[in-house]
């Protein structure tokens, strides 16, 4: 490989990163933005005008976050990095039983159904694994399927399965 390829390698690579970035930094920002919109429109109780203030100050920073994640990520100079894996042994079943409460009050006013159905056996097993990267896997996932459901009773359905000899 000569320079120019090794370079165009890099780059390419770079880009990648930046996209993953984005994407990842993202989503957690979408779920906070809807949880506002729920006490916004008074979905979870009336609110004072001192609320109203201070939940349009919180949206508005989120707005200007997402700008500036996205204005940092496009004119910074990434070099590809080096995940290093936290790993713990941790119940699957609750990592995901976790996010999916959290996303269930964020959604609430779309009237989407979540609906997660762990094999029994499978709620006590426990996997080494880095759960802050397997929990934006699983928002990822779950966000991007938010978007593909319709918006009123819209159901989303997560099982948790044992295929001979791995979790699925």
């Amino acid at each position: 490989m000569n320079n120019e390829q090794i370079l165009l390698t890099k780059i390419e690579k770079e880009k990648e990163y930046i996209s993953f970035l984005a994407h990842e930094i993202k989503n957690p920002l979408e779920i906070m933005n809807e949880s506002l919109s729920l006490l916004a429109d008074k979905v979870l109780g009336n609110i004072n005008s001192e609320q109203k203030e201070i939940i349009n100050i919180i949206s508005n920073n989120i707005s200007k976050l997402n700008y500036l994640v996205e204005d940092i990520l496009y004119a910074s100079k990434i070099e590809a990095a080096n995940f290093a894996l936290k790993k713990e042994s941790i119940k699957i079943a609750s990592l995901i039983s976790e996010i999916i409460n959290n996303l269930k009050l964020s959604y609430q006013q779309q009237q989407i159904n979540f609906i997660f159905e762990p094999n029994n056996e499978l709620t006590q097993i426990k996997i080494n694994i880095d759960p802050l990267k397997i929990e934006q896997v699983f928002l990822n996932i779950l966000v991007n399927a938010i978007k593909f459901v319709p918006q009123e009773n819209g159901q989303i359905k997560i099982k948790l399965i044992k295929p001979e000899d791995h979790l699925l």
